[in-house]
């Protein structure tokens, strides 16, 4: 059978060019799958950006990708890439890695099964795990499937049986941390990074992740950029209410021309919003802001919009449409890295309110919950 072949050239910064890891990935669709075309694309990296995502196609049940990078990273392969679906996360490493797609009564199963010397770390302490618990939680889970199908969690049963899913889980994860503590490995440093980045904003949400990092990781594998990204994300979390906000950092105007972005906020109550085209519901709270703009803009009240574009035409249109009274910025394909700088790698947009003295009074993006925050700080009784 003549396998269809997809060739790309990834790199850790520019997704472009040659790198020293080359990843030659297979993989097998079963019978009974009726999707025939996936994606791939470095994990975190891509979002709404079609052009970082790459389409693979199923022939004769089997499809091969080749990948080449600057460094052994975690990449994800994905039923759909706008709509979601099921996912498996794998590392590209010198060596070839086995991609198992199974029918699923959702879709598709997609599972690795098979990789290089640190994606193999991860499997075995997958399979060890899966020996020790896994037919107690098949058995936990197979009764709480029948109970919630029958409606009967709120029962003294089901209560009992949700207490011990808990339990288990909780025996389940001291094992892989003290198994990790045992055997450090590359994917288990990427895969917290994965942990953190769906943690949104939320300091709490990424506690344990911060945690097993500062315990296991911070050390380890020392010259790997995943350091550098997580750095950057507990100090983005940090970006909250009674907390100070940046000195400065760069985007730039809609002609392209770079920006000090801290002289448009020193010294003013100004409120950032980061936004963008293609983000619907950041449009929506944008669009909410602009009373309380035109409200208070004369009494002091600043707005810095920055927005995050793949596509400068859609930005324009997203301007001309929303009539924002506002200019914005724009940190065009992530040049300056503003979102990863406030911990928002996933693409979601960010509101903050500060002060004239750069602490941060509110992270919200609700109108009315701003206004009296707003005539506090601009001093109005």
């Amino acid at each position: 059978m003549k396998s269809f072949i997809i060739t790309i050239l990834l790199t850790l910064v520019s997704m472009t060019g040659h790198g020293e890891i080359k990843c030659h990935v297979v993989g097998t669709v079963a019978d009974g799958v009726k999707r025939q075309t996936f994606y791939v694309a470095q994990q975190g990296t891509a979002d709404d950006d079609d052009a970082k995502w790459t389409e693979i196609k199923v022939k004769d049940g089997r499809f091969t990708l080749d990948i080449e990078a600057e460094t052994t990273e975690m990449y994800e392969i994905i039923e759909d890439h706008k709509e979601g679906g099921h996912f498996a996360l794998f590392l590209v490493e010198n060596d070839t890695l086995h991609i198992s797609i199974t029918p699923d009564d959702e879709g598709a199963r997609l599972d690795v099964v098979a990789g290089g010397p640190e994606q193999e770390k991860w499997l075995e302490m997958q399979r060890m795990s899966k020996s020790l618990f896994g037919q107690k939680a098949e058995m936990i889970e197979s009764k709480l499937d029948s109970l919630e199908d029958n409606d009967l969690l709120d029962t003294p049963e089901g209560r009992k049986l949700v207490q011990a899913h808990d339990s288990l889980k909780a025996r389940i994860d001291a094992w892989m941390k003290a198994y990790k503590a045992d055997h450090p490995m590359l994917y288990g440093l990427l895969y917290l990074e994965v942990g953190m980045l769906y943690a949104y904003d939320d300091i709490n949400e990424a506690r344990p992740y911060l945690d097993e990092y500062h315990q296991l990781y911070e050390h380890l594998f020392p010259k790997h950029p995943a350091h550098r990204r997580i750095a950057l994300k507990e100090l983005g979390l940090q970006l909250q209410p009674g907390q100070p906000y940046f000195n400065d950092y760069e985007a730039a105007t809609a002609d392209g021309e770079k920006v000090s972005v801290g002289t448009l906020y020193r010294g003013r109550v100004t409120l950032i919003i980061m936004w963008a085209s293609w983000c619907n519901s950041c449009r929506g709270h944008a669009k909410l802001q602009i009373p309380l703009y035109e409200k208070y803009h004369d009494a002091g009240l600043n707005v810095v919009a920055i927005a995050r574009e793949w596509n400068m035409n859609s930005f324009r249109l997203a301007m001309e449409r929303d009539k924002y009274p506002w200019p914005s910025l724009v940190d065009y394909q992530d040049r300056f890295g503003v979102w990863e700088k406030h911990a928002k790698k996933n693409g979601s947009g960010k509101f903050l309110l500060i002060d004239r003295d750069g602490t941060i009074l509110s992270t919200s993006f609700d109108a009315q919950e701003l206004e009296p925050i707003i005539k506090k700080a601009l001093n109005i009784e």
